[in-house]
């Protein structure tokens, strides 16, 4: 822009249409927005005088002072002009209203984008899924109708004492079961069928089936026919709420039913809210649910500058969170974990991560070879590689014949005392030691606030 000049004793200069030296921003409105959580959009309309986006995001909350920070990404993303970002949120209350606006830091300054709100939808109960089942076999035959759809098996239905007898698989599929949820113990010779809230367990040989823990004898038991474990699919049927009927003329027997997902009303839970790490350094959290997990999944917004790995058990999961050994001090991620259950029910919860590099602020000490060794003395010597930006209040050695006594320093019985020289380069001279004896030390250091940093433990032998 022009430059304008004016005089009042000193001379003074001000810029007209210049422009902005902070980014410029517009918040865009939320979209995808559900009771529990809402997407954030933003754009950046001017990089202002900066040369580059150092940092980018949102601030979020109840109020219009939106105070909650969500960093989405940094420099590594080179945000140009007119490139617009968003971030899910998640965790949020139902019917509630919010309220958010985007920000960009360069060089200059942060800018923001004006201030939005949204509303959260009411929290409705889940409304199951119905699905209404119907299979037809027929006797002697390798092929079957699923819902109206010919389907193959590797083994014929059969009937032995009056009762229709199917492998275990496909009396799973009649009831709408998935294989994960057919299993079968060879060690116990035992049938386990999960739906729902309902769980069948048979035992081949026995008449007797439990059905939630429940004892029902039936009149057929279990067996194994041609390598094929086979079930009697009536009362199989019955205990999941299915009907089969059988037709004399035609050699048929049909399974139908209704089958309705249970509905998990519940919480994913973890174990923690949010981490602090070090660049290359992990930690574990655990996520549950009350009921069992089918899967788990994540996704990470912010820096991504970490790594998650899950494993399942039960109703719990347990991720381990490792950050980048190239990570930077102030780093900042949010993992959002979505949990299915066995009914396909998903759950979401949040975590997140900060990198906080301390090594920067550590005092580090080295212990260096001892020197002028003779059969009764010896010289220690020893720096303070590092100080950390911290004043180092004095220095010296931990010394003995003891190695254990030596390597725990304070909280040893070793013998210690003050170096000489200067923090960078200081040494201690031992007098009246044994002769052709062998000798350990260890180097240490205490900074401004008391806090001793010792070095490696090394060692030497007088000579004879």
């Amino acid at each position: 822009g022009d430059t304008y000049y004016y005089s009042l004793g000193d001379v003074e200069e001000f810029d007209v249409g210049g422009g902005s030296d902070v980014p410029e921003l517009t918040t865009s409105s939320a979209s995808s927005i559900k009771s529990d959580s809402a997407v954030l959009n933003g754009k950046l309309t001017s990089l202002g005088d900066g040369k580059k986006i150092t940092e980018y995001g949102f601030y979020y909350g109840t109020t219009s002072s939106a105070s909650t920070k969500k960093k989405v990404g940094d420099d590594d993303d080179r945000l140009k002009k007119g490139d617009t970002f968003d971030f899910k949120l998640s965790g949020l209350k139902p019917d509630t209203k919010y309220y958010f606006k985007s920000y960009a830091k360069s060089s200059e300054g942060i800018g923001y984008g004006s201030v939005k709100s949204f509303t959260t939808a009411e929290d409705k109960e889940d409304t199951p899924v119905v699905t209404t089942t119907s299979s037809v076999f027929t006797i002697g035959s390798s092929y079957y109708t699923l819902n109206g759809s010919s389907q193959a098996m590797d083994a014929a239905p059969y009937i032995k004492n009056s009762r229709t007898y199917m492998p275990i698989r496909y009396v799973g599929y009649a009831m709408g079961l998935t294989d994960a949820q057919i299993q079968w113990y060879e060690a116990t010779r035992t049938v386990i069928l999960t739906k729902g809230s309902t769980t069948v367990v048979l035992v081949i040989g026995s008449p007797t089936m439990f059905v939630n823990g429940q004892a029902r004898v039936m009149d057929v038991a279990p067996e194994i026919t041609n390598s094929r474990t086979c079930l009697p699919i009536a009362w199989v049927a019955a205990a999941f709420g299915h009907t089969a009927v059988w037709n004399g003329a035609t050699q048929q027997v049909t399974i139908a039913g209704v089958t309705v997902p249970g509905v998990s009303k519940g919480e994913l839970k973890l174990s923690r809210s949010s981490l602090t790490l070090e660049p290359g350094d992990d930690a574990t959290i655990t996520g549950t649910l009350s009921v069992d997990i089918d899967d788990v999944d994540y996704s990470i917004s912010g820096d991504r500058v970490v790594t998650v790995k899950t494993t399942i058990t039960g109703t719990s999961f347990k991720a381990t969170i490792k950050a980048n050994s190239g990570a930077d001090d102030g780093d900042e991620a949010t993992i959002t974990f979505t949990v299915t259950d066995n009914n396909g029910i998903k759950y979401e919860a949040e975590l997140d991560v900060a990198v906080e590099d301390d090594s920067g602020s550590e005092v580090e000490v080295s212990t260096s070879k001892a020197t002028s060794i003779t059969k009764d003395s010896a010289r220690l010597n020893g720096a303070v590689t590092d100080d950390g930006d911290l004043d180092i209040k004095r220095f010296g050695f931990y010394y003995g014949t003891n190695k254990s006594q030596v390597s725990k320093g304070e909280d040893g019985s070793a013998d210690y005392s003050k170096g000489k020289g200067s923090e960078s380069k200081f040494y201690l001279d031992l007098d009246d030691l044994d002769s052709n004896k062998k000798y350990y030390f260890m180097a240490y250091a205490v900074d401004e606030d008391s806090d001793i940093t010792y070095g490696k433990v090394l060692d030497f032998t007088t000579k004879k």
